[in-house]
């Protein structure tokens, strides 16, 4: 009875569960923007003011979520512009150098033919900088950033350099044994699916590797880590040995394919070994016709190399060196106030919001920072001014005026929380009915699980008491 009882809740949960699933919305209805900073004084003991700022968003269109070719990107005409009223208020004149970041590129869908390496030209001829209203001449500068909103105004602006970076383990010419294997005798009926793994345990201390094409890597323990990479007779495949060289080769395993269930006869052999060097590997992926200088791509290959888990020496695919998608964009100019003056800087930079379909009509979420204003020796008031035929749905720094061209909010101090709003075509969205369903189906899961862990409980106290009356 017990048991009758366990399989029919059980088969209930179960058709409870994937039943919701089967009528649950599985398209993206969610796709990340990035956040626009304000201006940053590069030098920290700097005493100039920021008497005032007119923020001013000129959004007439939205974004699409996803894109086929860099041309339809930059068709895109969403913008915001920062005008600051900055005064010198020492008896003398200050230069002084300022960087603009206006983060790294959206998590929008894009297409395979997108080329992200004609970025950074383009960036540059499409916005300006101004010194009452003269332009000045800027410079397109790029660190390394995974995205997600992270920043940090007082430690971010540190990592552009005007040199390479010296770190603790990689250095320019640092040596690099470059092994080029190559498969043969794999199954006809493997071709296409083959897999080729092998362990890796060295000092991180002294050696990093790098495999070209890997696929998968499990870090076993703090020592050893399993690499591997799907394989084809008669074409090579590459690993790079950063700092000191390996004592043996890998052993690898081929395998039918990736689950590595059924090895193969087939072999790995070594073609021949390279030497280079780390900064040849660092630059690999580099264009000389990118917009990136070599300096700021090697630092930020630098920096992706540390924010992986290195632990075991085993660092992942080359692939991980190619960074045109993960560069935070700054601009970098330079700016000459006597003593006494008040000169108006402008500066204009995309703006990408973060689309919510989970609303009808969707939901478009805009995010500028304000905490950089906080490096400044005093910084007055923030004019914000939004230019859109749509409509503001929510704002968590005050309540937006309407205007003749769309909405107006003064910022009289600064918070401790960075400018956010959001647009829609309505003024007030309506949570999308497959979100409702998805969230219900999320939380009837829950209960279900509940539900089982009560069940089991109840089945463990019965089957006891049934014992201990025998």
């Amino acid at each position: 009875m017990i048991k009758k009882i366990f399989c029919l809740i059980t088969m209930a949960i179960l058709i409870l569960t994937f039943g919701m699933s089967a009528f649950a919305n599985s398209a993206q209805t969610y796709w990340a923007g990035e956040s626009t900073s304000a201006l940053i004084s590069k030098d920290e003991k700097s005493p100039l003011e920021v008497k005032n700022e007119v923020l001013t968003f000129d959004l007439n269109e939205f974004p699409k979520s996803n894109y086929k070719n860099i041309d339809e990107f930059l068709d895109y005409s969403g913008k915001v512009t920062a005008q600051y009223t900055i005064h010198n208020p020492s008896n003398e004149a200050i230069t002084s150098k300022f960087a603009f970041p206006f983060g790294t590129l959206p998590g929008y869908d894009f297409s395979e033919e997108f080329e992200y390496s004609e970025l950074p030209n383009r960036y540059d001829s499409l916005y300006n900088i101004t010194v009452n209203d003269v332009t000045v001449e800027k410079k397109l500068r790029h660190t390394f950033s995974y995205g997600f909103g992270t920043f940090d105004y007082k430690e971010d602006p540190k990592n552009i350099c005007d040199s390479f970076k010296k770190d603790e383990f990689y250095s320019p010419n640092m040596p690099v044994k470059v092994y080029v294997f190559e498969t043969n005798g794999i199954p006809e009926e493997f071709s296409g699916e083959a897999y080729a793994s092998a362990l890796f345990s060295v000092d991180a201390d002294n050696t990093r590797i790098l495999l070209a094409d890997c696929t998968n890597y499990d870090h076993k323990n703090y020592k050893t880590t399993e690499a591997g990479l799907y394989v084809e007779n008669a074409l090579s495949f590459t690993m790079y040995v950063i700092g000191d060289d390996i004592k043996e080769l890998p052993d690898w395993k081929v395998y039918s394919d990736v689950s590595q269930e059924v090895e193969t006869d087939a072999e790995v052999k070594l073609l021949f070994t390279d030497n280079w060097t780390f900064q040849e590997v660092a630059l690999m992926f580099h264009g000389s016709d990118s917009g990136v200088s070599e300096t700021d791509w090697y630092n930020a290959a630098i920096d992706k190399l540390n924010n992986l888990n290195f632990y075991t020496g085993f660092l992942g695919s080359d692939l991980e060196l190619m960074l045109s998608g993960s560069l935070m964009q700054w601009f970098e100019y330079e700016i000459t106030l006597k003593a006494g003056e008040t000169i108006k800087n402008t500066v204009t930079a995309p703006i990408y919001p973060t689309i919510n379909y989970n609303f009808t009509p969707t939901i478009y979420d805009y995010t500028y920072l304000i905490s950089p204003a906080k490096s400044w020796a005093s910084f007055g008031k923030i004019d914000v001014i939004v230019n859109t035929p749509y409509y503001i749905t929510e704002c968590n720094l005050g309540d937006f005026k309407k205007a003749e061209n769309g909405y107006t909010l003064t910022i009289d101090k600064l918070a401790d929380e960075e400018l956010f709003f959001s647009l829609s075509t309505a003024q007030k969205p309506k949570i999308d009915s497959s979100f409702t369903l998805d969230t219900l189906h999320i939380m009837l899961i829950v209960y279900a699980a509940l539900i089982s862990v009560v069940v089991i409980i109840i089945l463990i106290i019965l089957t006891a008491r049934k014992k201990n009356r025998k």
